[in-house]
């Protein structure tokens, strides 16, 4: 069927049916057409059951394989599922004391910057009770 030129345009990679419908169309040979692609049909059928004859224990072989495959696979989605839930419950377990320790280093960043702008004002505070001193003392 590969050598059958009637045939090529179906292996092409770009072909589409509505470009070919259309042609066979005006073509005017869809009775033929039709007849050929019937025939098509039945040599693939046929080619598809020798296939499947020839390579009878391949296939069964292939399709055992698979099964197993969906067995192994249903064991690890298990276990992932089970990996998942492991690790939703231990980052709430960190998460709440993590919030904590944000939260208080907040605090003691805030209370740091209130303690340094008092030691500025106790300074500052300091040297205008000197000024005011001397200033007194300039009077006496």
């Amino acid at each position: 069927m590969e050598d059958d030129e009637s045939y090529a345009a179906f292996l092409d990679p770009e072909y589409n049916s509505e470009t070919f419908a259309n042609a066979v169309i005006a073509g005017a040979a869809v009775g033929q057409t039709l007849e050929k692609l019937k025939s098509g049909v039945v040599r693939l059928d046929n080619e598809l059951q020798n296939q499947v004859c020839d390579h009878y224990d391949d296939l069964v072989s292939q399709a055992t394989g698979v099964d197993i495959l969906d067995e192994a696979l249903c064991v690890i989605r298990h276990r992932v599922q089970v990996l998942q839930r492991s690790m939703s419950r231990i980052q709430t377990r960190i998460s709440e004391p993590h919030k904590q320790i944000v939260t208080r280093t907040n605090q003691l960043a805030r209370l740091q910057e209130t303690c340094d702008v008092g030691d500025q004002d106790s300074v500052s505070q300091q040297k205008i009770k000197a000024a005011v001193r001397r200033w007194d003392q300039r009077d006496c």
